[in-house]
């Protein structure tokens, strides 16, 4: 099992360094569009047990999301990396899009991951009607952050992943699909480098978490989650991350002569961490969707993986905070895009 799982992921890294680094732009949109695609029907799959009827929507829906919001996106990132702020003229549908997905990831999936984690969702869901989390009677303001809030019909709906496929897990998984691959797409226009700087970081983590865990590991972190993930990997991965993050910064600009960014040593380790952060996120909710659907893998289509939606979840949130707090702490020059 572990032989295999290291082959995939062996191949999967050659497939990514060659495709951001020597290949066109437009064959790294057309390659990665295409796991989005499986992606999103391994997320309809979960939710439809064995219905096809997932793969069939995806080609009735992408066409209209193409149409709609990622041909106007792409059409953005375009004027961006051409410097045409003059021309950017699909700017507010693509901010409107990338900041729901961002505050999803930075409030929302926090609060599922929270809520399950505490069994208000493992024992208790399929009790109410549309799935739904039994709460505490009363509200402070520790719990409303946390998520602990009163008995209020639509905050409960909110906080609750359905088991069937709704109307707004068949937005979710789009949005939060599309939205990872809008932001390695921005990436990538950027600078190649950037984006194997993000795989990377992410790469690294998620390698030190599970052999520090496996290890070390006895403080488990989500134990109703995913119990295998534990207090002692997080922590490896949190300095794999940063380890990796001044190495890679200095082996691009010894060899390559590519000075990434110009940034203090204490951004660098804020922008590792929070990426790793956010990474463990986007794993949690990923493991939540898994469990209340009663799935243990996403799909089949990576040997020792399992699915696609298996082998990015970490990348769908880290993405997105990486961006996020790279553009906060201005690292990436987009304030001279317009941005």
């Amino acid at each position: 099992m572990l032989k295999e799982r290291a082959i995939s992921a062996l191949i999967l890294v050659a497939l990514v360094i060659w495709t951001t680094l020597y290949l066109e732009p437009v064959w790294f949109v057309l390659i990665s569009s295409s796991f989005i695609l499986l992606g999103i029907w391994e997320w309809f799959k979960l939710f439809s047990n064995r219905d096809m009827r997932g793969i069939y929507i995806i080609f009735i829906v992408f066409p209209i999301l193409f149409m709609f919001i990622i041909w106007p996106s792409i059409s953005f990132i375009l004027s961006v990396s051409s410097i045409r702020t003059d021309s950017l003229q699909s700017k507010g549908i693509f901010y409107l899009f990338y900041v729901f997905v961002m505050v999803f990831w930075i409030s929302y999936a926090p609060v599922v991951i929270h809520m399950y984690q505490t069994e208000r969702i493992d024992n208790l869901s399929r009790k109410m009607p549309g799935g739904g989390i039994l709460p505490p009677k009363k509200t402070t303001l520790k719990s409303f952050f946390l998520g602990n809030w009163t008995h209020n019909g639509w905050k409960i709906t909110l906080c609750s992943i359905n088991p069937k496929l709704t109307l707004k897990n068949f937005f979710l998984g789009n949005c939060l699909l599309w939205g990872m691959w809008l932001t390695l797409i921005i990436l990538l226009v950027k600078n190649p480098y950037i984006l194997l700087f993000l795989f990377l970081i992410i790469w690294s983590a998620d390698t030190a978490a599970y052999f520090v865990g496996k290890k070390y590991g006895k403080h488990s972190l989500a134990h109703n989650v995913s119990p295998g993930k534990t207090w002692e990997g997080v922590a490896g991965g949190l300095i794999a991350a940063i380890l990796t993050s001044f190495l890679t910064l200095y082996l691009f600009k010894k060899f390559s002569g590519v000075n990434l960014f110009e940034a203090s040593q204490l951004k660098i380790i804020l922008l590792s961490s929070i990426t790793v952060i956010y990474s463990v996120i986007g794993d949690l909710f990923i493991s939540v969707v898994k469990r209340e659907t009663g799935n243990k893998n996403s799909g089949v289509l990576i040997p020792g993986h399992g699915g696609i939606l298996d082998r990015i979840d970490s990348l769908m949130a880290g993405s997105v905070a990486f961006m996020s707090f790279g553009a906060f702490f201005d690292l990436f020059g987009f304030a001279h895009y317009g941005l």
